[in-house]
């Protein structure tokens, strides 16, 4: 996992890039329409995965936070129902859609600064993952949100 991030599909791929703090590089792992994008910390990454939500000055990309594109909606990209769930859009409605990177998180002397996942907590998000991506599959009877051919998890 060493100097890698997590990007998850909205169809429910998942894939190990490694890091660039690059801008251009970041918007295109999100996305072909990605412009812009945002910094969102949702809460179920933290009280059900269990992951940091506080950078530490010792393990950089320890806490670890979710980056989407900004104009997701306005691009009509496709839900993507393992993020929405992880921000809580079954309380408050408000859904992710298209693709999103999980990254780390820490403090540089310019402040709060995004960085690879240190590897103990981006093997663990990994798993918590792919046990998500199962259960959602196997819930989406229907082929809402996932293809029903593919059963690549």
């Amino acid at each position: 996992m060493s100097k890698s991030i997590i990007k998850l599909t909205a169809d429910g791929k998942l894939s190990i890039p490694e890091w660039s703090d690059q801008y251009e590089h970041i918007i295109k792992l999100i996305g072909e329409k990605c412009e812009i994008y945002e910094h969102v910390r949702p809460r179920r990454l933290y009280s059900v995965f269990k992951c940091k939500d506080t950078p530490d000055r010792k393990y950089p990309g320890r806490c670890i936070s979710m980056l989407m594109d900004e104009e997701a909606n306005y691009h009509d990209l496709p839900i993507n129902p393992i993020a929405s769930w992880l921000y809580e859009y079954d309380r408050h409605g408000n859904i992710i859609r298209g693709n999103v990177l999980f990254v780390g998180e820490m403090w540089t002397i310019d402040g709060l600064s995004f960085c690879a996942l240190d590897d103990f907590a981006g093997l663990a998000l990994l798993e918590n993952l792919s046990k998500a991506i199962s259960i959602f599959k196997e819930l989406d009877k229907d082929c809402v949100f996932f293809n029903k051919e593919d059963s690549n998890v």
